[in-house]
């Protein structure tokens, strides 16, 4: 079962992809994340009951 999604999002906050992450807690969820900040200005992490767990922004 999924645990965790996180979306990357342009700067108007329109989502552009969906990864499934393999993590199964949050702080892991947001270490796999951080990778897409490279190729994104905004990740955004969710639970898979639908909460968000963190907003990543690129500096």
């Amino acid at each position: 079962m999924r645990k965790f999604v996180a979306y990357a999002l342009d700067l108007s906050g329109v989502a552009l992809a969906r990864y499934d992450l393999a993590a199964t807690d949050s702080q892991t969820a947001e270490r796999e994340a951080r990778q897409c900040l490279e190729d994104h200005p905004t990740i955004e992490i969710w639970s898979h009951d639908h909460r968000r767990v963190a907003r990543l922004v690129r500096k």
